[in-house]
């Protein structure tokens, strides 16, 4: 695992899935967005719009670090 610093597009969007499940017209705009495309490539969001378990760490991580830290598998 190796750490990245989240931007604020990355945080904004775990914060957000956090509330999952979502009115579907929010969950839609989340889903067409380019970060929410890379958080299902780094495997933190199911394509549902719910946060795998590696995401909700990376959730906790935000509460624990404050906004802007965040862990990557290499």
């Amino acid at each position: 695992m190796s750490c990245v610093d989240l931007t604020s597009e990355m945080t904004e969007l775990i914060e957000t899935l956090m509330r999952y499940p979502l009115p579907d017209n929010e969950l839609n705009r989340l889903q067409q967005s380019p970060v929410f495309a890379m958080a299902r490539r780094w495997g933190w969001v199911m394509a549902s719009g719910e946060l795998t378990g590696i995401g909700w760490a990376h959730a906790a991580g935000l509460r624990r670090d404050g906004p802007g830290h965040g862990i990557l598998p290499r």
